[in-house]
């Protein structure tokens, strides 16, 4: 089974037909039909924001989405604090990241979790970690 990983931006451009990535989005959704998504737990916060849940049809979707096979939930204990330690750090001397790219970055990096490919329209925020694990970026 593939294991994916995606970003917010992903999820929002799947949804949003005014996003720009919006068509990108739905043809890689539409070609993972084996694949499980794994989803941090703070991509919840972000996703189901206000503008999002007002959406009835966009939550009424994603819960079938959530609720299935498609979906894994990854807790993120085991990576918080080292996440809040690298947004910290990495937006003093570089660039600002945030703190759920964090999450996932750690994701990334855990040599247990078998990722084949990261799903983002950022790829800057990812390219190094995905390059350090041979982690497969797909943007388009």
């Amino acid at each position: 089974m593939r294991m994916i990983l995606a970003d917010t931006g992903f999820w929002i451009a799947y949804y949003e037909d005014r996003d720009v990535h919006h068509q990108a989005a739905i043809s890689i959704m539409d070609s993972y039909t084996a694949g499980i998504f794994l989803f941090p737990w703070p991509l919840y916060y972000e996703v189901l924001r206000t503008r999002f849940v007002r959406r009835a049809g966009w939550v009424e979707s994603f819960s079938q989405i959530a609720r299935s096979a498609k979906l894994r939930v990854i807790d993120d204990v085991s990576y918080r604090e080292r996440a809040l330690e690298e947004t910290l750090d990495i937006s003093q001397r570089e660039r600002g990241i945030s703190l759920v790219d964090s999450v996932i970055r750690g994701v990334l990096c855990d040599p247990n979790i078998s990722i084949i490919e990261m799903v983002t329209f950022n790829v800057k925020d990812f390219q190094d970690v995905c390059g350090r694990r041979g982690v497969q970026i797909r943007s388009r």
